[in-house]
């Protein structure tokens, strides 16, 4: 083979090597379009199942709250009984079993306030941070 001809066949090489690499180039750039897509969709996916995983908790806070509310009930009517039918209707024993249910009581309503708040203001949720939504289900999930 003389010169002129390795040099067109070298000169074609570098030519068919340029638009392969031209080629690969545009679909990196593609991909790389295409993987930015895919995480925003992954990150909004994401933040929907934390929104929906503080709205669940706090449901589930307002359900025990309200099955809490019942229980406290009940035993303050079983102290009241057993004081009545063990003859120590006006003793100090039972009354200081119905406050100390009364006290513990009290400490669940600010939990279920704030939940029954989550709950009602939904969409206050979805301009909240990942951070905040975060703490609220640290918060509720007892």
């Amino acid at each position: 083979m003389d010169q002129d001809t390795l040099t067109v066949i070298a000169a074609v090489t570098g030519l068919v090597s340029a638009v392969a690499g031209g080629f690969a180039a545009l679909a990196a750039f593609l991909s790389a379009g295409t993987a930015k897509d895919a995480a925003r969709h992954a990150e909004t996916v994401e933040r929907r199942g934390l929104i929906r995983d503080v709205l669940s908790v706090a449901q589930n806070v307002v359900a025990e709250t309200i099955r809490v509310d019942d229980l406290a009930n009940q035993l303050k009517q079983e102290y009241r009984t057993l004081a009545t039918f063990s003859g120590n209707n006006g003793g100090r024993r039972p009354q200081l079993f119905i406050a100390d249910v009364e006290s513990k009581h009290q400490g669940i309503n600010p939990l279920q306030q704030e939940a029954l708040k989550i709950t009602d203001e939904k969409d206050s949720l979805r301009a909240s941070t990942e951070e905040e939504l975060t703490n609220l289900l640290t918060k509720l999930d007892v």
